[in-house]
C-alpha cells in the first residue's frame, strides 16, 4: 500500500496511539457491546494493508487491485467504480495512477481524416480496451479494420472499424473474425447508410453496430490534440470523455447487437 494512500485511509480508522495503534492496554475487541459497537470495534483494528489484501478496499499498483477486484468478483459483484482523486491524494499522484491503469497510444492518422473520425478511434478503443487490441491502418485499405484484436494463433478475434464501410467489407470481416464491430457517426447520413445496409447486415449474426450521436462526435473533435491526455469513463451504458477542461457525454445506440441468447 502506497504511503499516501494509507495516509488518506487512516481518516477512516481509530488511530488513538503512537504511530497509529491503539492506545497501549486497549483490548484488542471489546465484545460487550451491541452488534454495531462490536464492527465499530473490529474495524479499528485493520489497518490500510488488511483491508487492502481482504479486498475491502482496492488500492496499490495493478497487480494488487486485480487481486481485490477478484475477491469481488467471486462473491458475485459485476462493477466497480475507481476513484482515483481524493481531497488528500497530491495531483501527481492522482496522475500517475491514472498512467498506471491507463493506456498509453499512438494514432497515425490518414491525410484525409477528420478529427472527428481519428477521435472515434480511441473512444471505440475504450469500449474495447485490451493488451491484445491494436490500431490497423483502415482508412483507405480493404485487409485491415481500424482496430482489431488477435488470439495468439494470428486469429482475428475482434474487427472494428469506424465510419460507414461498405456492406461488402462488412461482410468479409464478419468472415475472418469471430466477432466485429461498426461504431457509425456522421448525424443524418449514418442514418441513410443503415437505412440501406441494415436491412441485409441483420442477419449477420457477429455484428454489432453502434451508432454515436452527432452533436456528441462533433464535440469529441474539439478535445482533438497533437498530444491529448484523456480519461474515460464508462456506465450503464453511457461514456464520458475529459481533458483537463472540458468533458464530453455520449449515449451510444446500439443499431444492431448480437442475437440473444435462446
Amino acid at each position: 500500500m502506497p504511503e499516501h494512500l494509507k495516509a488518506n485511509f487512516a481518516r477512516y480508522l481509530k488511530t488513538d496511539g503512537p504511530g497509529g495503534a491503539p492506545p497501549a492496554g486497549a483490548p484488542e475487541v471489546d465484545l460487550s457491546g451491541g452488534s454495531g459497537q462490536i464492527a465499530t470495534a473490529l474495524w479499528n483494528q485493520i489497518d490500510a494493508d488488511t483491508l487492502v489484501d481482504r479486498g475491502v478496499l482496492v488500492a496499490g499498483n495493478p497487480e494488487t487491485c486485480l487481486r481485490s477486484i477478484a475477491i469481488h468478483e467471486a462473491a458475485g459483484v459485476d462493477e466497480l467504480q475507481f476513484l482515483m482523486a481524493t481531497e488528500t491524494v497530491p495531483h501527481d499522484k492522482v496522475m500517475s495512477s491514472i498512467e498506471m491503469f491507463g493506456h498509453a497510444l499512438t494514432i497515425a492518422r490518414h491525410p484525409s481524416e477528420t478529427d472527428e473520425r481519428m477521435m472515434v478511434r480511441p473512444l471505440a478503443f475504450a469500449r474495447h480496451a485490451d493488451e491484445a487490441l491494436a490500431f490497423g491502418r483502415g482508412l483507405g485499405t480493404d485487409d485491415e479494420p481500424d482496430l482489431w484484436r488477435k488470439d495468439l494463433t494470428g486469429a482475428i478475434d475482434v474487427w472494428i472499424d469506424v465510419g460507414q464501410p461498405d456492406e461488402r467489407r462488412i461482410r468479409r470481416a464478419c468472415g475472418r473474425a469471430e466477432a466485429v464491430f461498426v461504431y457509425s457517426y456522421g448525424g443524418r447520413g449514418a442514418g441513410l447508410w443503415w437505412d440501406e445496409a441494415g436491412a441485409t447486415l441483420a442477419r449477420v449474426a457477429n455484428l454489432t453496430v453502434v451508432n454515436l450521436p452527432f452533436a456528441a462526435t462533433q464535440a469529441l473533435a474539439k478535445l482533438a490534440r497533437r498530444s491529448m491526455r484523456l480519461q474515460c469513463t464508462m456506465q450503464d451504458g453511457q461514456i464520458w470523455v475529459a481533458d483537463s477542461e472540458r468533458s464530453v457525454a455520449i449515449e451510444p445506440e446500439v443499431l444492431k447487437g448480437p442475437p440473444a441468447p435462446g
